[in-house]
């Protein structure tokens, strides 16, 4: 986050006084915070969908066991708040898929 502020303060002076060096390093801050970005993602469904990940969020906790006795052990909420996260990312990235596919299509017929 702190990477993002010092890149749009940097962008915003490189558009004040129209300097492309700085718009540059402004591009390349903003590309290693995509990266750090991306690989957090990856490191998150690691974690989540790893059998201790699995384990830690409750998805092996037997059905008939009252859900007090082992709230301090699992994490069932934070688990489900990432398994929701992930399914929301593939969800996004597959509907831009689509939308590409379909607007391509669209404008290919229409040219024809």
């Amino acid at each position: 986050m702190t990477l993002e502020i010092v890149r749009q303060i940097i962008a915003q002076i490189a558009y004040y006084r129209q300097s492309y060096k700085l718009l540059y390093v402004a591009l390349v801050l903003q590309a290693i915070d995509i990266t750090f970005m991306i690989i957090d993602f990856m490191l998150m469904q690691m974690w989540r969908m790893d059998v201790p990940g699995k384990v830690c969020s409750g998805d092996f906790k037997p059905a008939g066991v009252s859900g007090d006795l082992y709230q301090e052990y699992y994490l069932e909420t934070e688990g489900m708040f990432l398994k929701i996260i992930i399914v929301t990312a593939y969800s996004i990235l597959g509907l831009s898929c689509l939308s590409v596919i379909v607007i391509a299509v669209f404008l290919s017929r229409r040219k024809t």
